[in-house]
């Protein structure tokens, strides 16, 4: 018997592995049309670097025998498919392949028979299935059969890694993609429809779903269209909680599912709304009955911006359901105030509503340290205080209106307007209820007549007098305010003034004048640097 020689060789373009089986090769089978061989490896899982993968390379075989088995590893990037043919082909012929034959695998698929002597033979596509291979490792098996073991025969296989179009359909093959697909070298990518958003499978098409909107304060929606429907064209409709707020920024309230999948107006686009307190609009209106001093007590309702201090026996305003304002001169030195709102029996503080300041802030201009002003100095006595959490808005709890900055705001001698408080009365004892009274604004020369040479010069531009002979705010009413009806608006009330100090009680107060300090106030409360009036 002749000795046997078996010679293999493998030319790789990259670092490639390689694995085959053979047995010995017979004829070339004429039903394979000229023995085109293509091996597509479908390429699921992840590989290393692409310069560590195959992309071409040549295996060459000499002196393969009888019942000889061989194996390569081809492995192959991500998104491509690996190509073979041979180059040269050299078997004894064999009818029908079926005594001398090469026989050929992909995995668990079989390729076909190949006989015969060709040279540069290549072969057919295989068949759709053969591109189902979930590995990146491609294992090529060639099986030879031969009726003559001392048979010496050769073969020079060509192997090549191409792009597959995953987006082309397939037979036996549902879509890659739902809608859209889009191939590129090395892969695809999957688009929807528009009203459409891709899943997380990256292939599947969901409609857009707008999903519940986020929760706003005190604010609701209802559905416009179907009832709990989300999807893509659903209408809904925000809605305050009435009466004691207002819808700020959203238009008219109503919100469509864009393909976007986010709820869009057509003013404002998808910005959400918020909705504010209303202000300035008692559930009961105050009506004048009698002064301050020896009034007669507020009813619940009538002043529901008014904030009792308790820590100081001062007042102040609700500019919102954050903020206080109130007179420097009752904050000075204070951080931990204990205030409250919503009632009007200083005895029964258990039915009001508690507010805790979180910051006080008086007006740069006054917080100076007391030596450095006159005792009498009372300009820019204002302060605004942050509260820890909001205040809810309801019939006994609501800002007071800022006032606008133009002329018909400014409170101009005559003009008529109300205090509240729980200060002295004639009596000359602290009130347990809430009073008001009606006062006039008084013009400053008359002012400071009745105030005295000594007085006269604490009076400044950023002070507005009000009250008459026995009307007027006392001891403890400090820091509320001192409102007027809005002259745009009926049944509506603005502060104008804030209680700061006075000559003696019964005669005429002085107030801080609010609508001096309304770029301050504002700056304040959106958080920014704030800035006072002129001195």
């Amino acid at each position: 018997m002749r000795k046997r020689d078996f010679r293999c060789f493998l030319f790789a373009g990259q670092e490639i592995s390689v694995s085959a089986t053979i047995q010995n090769p017979g004829h070339l089978d004429n039903n394979l049309l000229l023995a085109l061989l293509v091996l597509w490896g479908l390429i699921a899982s992840a590989v290393t670097e692409s310069t560590h993968a195959a992309l071409f390379g040549e295996i060459y075989l000499t002196n393969y025998h009888h019942r000889k088995t061989h194996s390569w590893d081809i492995t192959v990037p991500r998104g491509f498919a690996l190509k073979l043919h041979f180059r040269h082909f050299d078997s004894l012929a064999s009818s029908a392949c079926l005594q001398q034959y090469v026989e050929a695998f992909a995995e668990r698929q079989r390729l076909g028979k190949f006989c015969g002597n060709r040279t540069s033979t290549r072969m057919h596509h295989p068949s759709s299935k053969l591109t189902a291979s979930g590995s990146h490792v491609v294992k090529l098996r060639v099986r030879c059969h031969s009726l003559d073991e001392e048979s010496r025969r050769k073969f020079s296989l060509f192997y090549e890694a191409v792009d597959i179009d995953e987006c082309v359909p397939r037979l036996e093959m549902e879509t890659v993609c739902d809608h859209f697909c889009h191939n590129y070298i090395g892969g695809y990518q999957c688009y929807c429809r528009k009203g459409y958003s891709l899943q997380s499978n990256k292939r599947t098409c969901k409609v857009k779903d707008c999903g519940i909107p986020e929760g706003l304060e005190n604010c609701g929606y209802e559905y416009v269209t179907a009832q709990n429907v989300t999807l893509l064209a659903s209408v809904i409709k925000f809605k305050c909680d009435q009466r004691y707020y207002v819808m700020v920024g959203g238009g008219d309230g109503l919100y469509t599912c864009e393909a976007n999948g986010k709820w869009m107006n057509s003013k404002v686009g998808e910005t959400l709304p918020s909705c504010e307190p209303v202000c300035g609009k008692p559930a009961e209106p105050p009506s004048f009955r009698q002064r301050i001093l020896g009034g007669i007590p507020a009813e619940e309702g009538n002043f529901p911006w008014h904030v009792y201090f308790e820590t100081t026996v001062c007042g102040g305003a609700l500019l919102s359901d954050r903020w206080v304002l109130t007179s420097a001169s009752c904050v000075e030195r204070q951080r931990a105030l204990r205030m409250f709102a919503g009632g009007s029996d200083r005895n029964a503080l258990g039915r009001w509503r508690l507010l805790e300041a979180e910051e006080v802030l008086p007006h740069p201009l006054y917080a100076q340290p007391p030596s450095h002003r006159p005792p009498a100095d009372f300009d820019n006595d204002i302060a605004l205080i942050k509260l820890k959490r909001k205040v809810g808005m309801g019939p006994t709890i609501s800002p007071i209106c800022l006032p606008a900055k133009h002329p018909k705001y400014q409170a101009g001698a005559g003009k008529v307007g109300y205090v509240s408080g729980f200060g002295r009365t004639e009596r000359f004892a602290q009130s347990d209820v809430l009073m008001y009274t009606l006062i006039p604004v008084v013009g400053m020369s008359e002012c400071r007549n009745v105030s005295g040479p000594g007085r006269a010069a604490s009076l400044t531009e950023n002070m507005l007098c009000a009250g008459s002979t026995g009307v007027d705010a006392c001891t403890g009413d400090g820091g509320g305010a001192f409102v007027l009806e809005d002259p745009l608006g009926s049944n509506t009330y603005y502060v104008a003034g804030i209680v700061s100090w006075g000559f003696s009680c019964g005669t005429y107060g002085v107030y801080t004048n609010v609508i001096n300090y309304l770029e301050w106030i504002k700056s304040t409360m959106a958080g920014g640097i704030a800035a006072g009036p002129a001195k």
